[in-house]
């Protein structure tokens, strides 16, 4: 077939894929077999992209998803990648071309998207995005990628993954999110070799980036799962994720609820990594945003005071993020109503848990309100008979007074005079 000249759709540079291959084979199906099938040319331009990245042909699929790269590369112009480029520069709907290129179930063409997916997490902005990590992180985890045994596919899987982390920009939550995608869909998932996949590539990422880049209580969840799992070899990437945190702690002391719960001969293992490795080593990559900065090696003892502020701060974080309990509202569809005025002690024990449970998780955070005879009522359970009816209701202020706070210290303040000589009971 005469090689015909693409046309230019764009300005130059643009890059046009050319994939001179057969479409179809149809002299297989032939009882009387003649000349093959002339290979048909695959044109792939700007103006019939749209087309071309829908198409039910995968050849064309993945002709299209190397124009993208190639169109990416173009437009960077030979400038070092640092996500520079907006989409809307290389093509209208890149981001949405990304997200439905990984998508794709065609084994070859989904090569071609992974390795689409890591020039643009390179070069374009959208992948700094937290929220668009974590939907290309759900595509490869609920997708294609992680469950296929080509290894070309896994090598560029994991790279992109490698690069959503590298990426985000300072402060972005993106790595801690990645880590709790692989969680959630990949360490739980029904497919044996996704789970191995995943867990070894969470080990990768720690030993890659460090445990400084994460948060150690979701690589202690990752932990958790990886040895209560039952194949002996993701037992022991669960063993070396935990080493990897007690040499970022230069000791398993701050980590020993977790070693604890280990069987004798997992301690053992874990001993015996320490042994041969007692510290952590150098990553070998960092944040793209930290490159150029003079970061000082961490201590243990450092290391371990970070630890303690971050979880601080994650616990304020969450509480800022919960909403309040309206208590008044949720306590009437509770038993509290109905028992508190019962005569046997039980049941006012009963009732008084209702109201601790509709306070909601702890720290407690509940709306303020008029609690003035929700408070005089527990008033005079102080002074009941039974100690459980006296504690509860005792417990039952304190949340109020913890949850509420100061706008209802008028109301607390009466309580005192009761409140104190309970102390003096054993």
């Amino acid at each position: 077939v005469p090689e015909v000249a693409p046309k230019s759709a764009v300005a130059q540079p643009t890059p046009t894929v050319q994939n001179t291959q057969p479409i179809s084979d149809l002299s297989a199906m032939n009882p009387f077999p003649t000349a093959p099938a002339a290979a048909v040319e695959i044109n792939i331009t700007l103006d019939g992209l749209d087309e071309s990245l829908a198409s039910s042909n995968w050849q064309i699929r993945k002709a299209s998803y190397l124009f993208l790269q190639e169109k990416i590369q173009a437009v960077l112009s030979g400038r070092e990648p640092e996500n520079q480029l907006s989409g809307d520069d290389v093509y209208s709907s890149l981001d949405d071309a990304i997200n439905k290129a990984l998508g794709d179930k065609n084994a070859g063409a989904l090569d071609s998207a992974l390795t689409l997916s890591v020039t643009y997490s390179d070069c374009c902005k959208g992948a700094c995005s937290e929220d668009t990590a974590s939907q290309i992180m759900s595509l490869l985890l609920k997708g294609a990628a992680f469950a296929s045994s080509r290894p070309s596919t896994l090598k560029t899987t994991q790279e992109l993954v490698f690069k959503l982390v590298e990426v985000a920009p300072q402060g972005s939550s993106t790595a801690d999110n990645v880590v709790d995608l692989i969680q959630q869909h990949g360490l739980k998932a029904k497919k044996p070799k996704v789970v191995k996949f995943a867990a070894t590539l969470v080990l990768q990422l720690v030993q890659e980036f460090g445990t400084s880049v994460f948060n150690v209580s979701k690589l202690s969840a990752v932990h958790e799962t990886l040895v209560a799992n039952s194949n002996d070899k993701i037992r022991g990437v669960g063993i070396e994720v935990l080493a990897e945190l007690c040499r970022t702690f230069g000791s398993k002391t701050p980590l020993q609820a977790l070693v604890d719960k280990l069987k004798k001969s997992q301690q053992s293992q874990l001993d015996s990594l320490l042994d041969k490795q007692p510290t952590a080593k150098h990553p070998s990559r960092c944040l793209r945003c930290m490159r150029g900065v003079q970061i000082a090696t961490q201590s243990p003892e450092e290391a371990l005071a970070a630890l303690q502020k971050n979880e601080e701060e994650e616990k304020l974080k969450r509480f800022a993020s919960r909403p309040a309990v309206n208590l008044l509202q949720v306590l009437p569809q509770t038993c509290y109503s109905d028992k508190i005025n019962e005569a046997k002690w039980s049941e006012k024990v009963a009732a008084l848990n209702a109201l601790i449970e509709a306070g909601g998780e702890q720290p407690y955070k509940i709306s303020d309100g008029n609690y003035t005879t929700l408070l005089r009522e527990l008033k005079e359970l102080l002074s009941h008979t039974h100690y459980l009816v006296c504690s509860k209701a005792l417990a039952a202020i304190g949340m109020l007074a913890a949850g509420v706070g100061e706008p209802i210290s008028s109301d607390l303040r009466p309580l005192l005079s009761t409140i104190v000589p309970l102390f003096k009971d054993k």
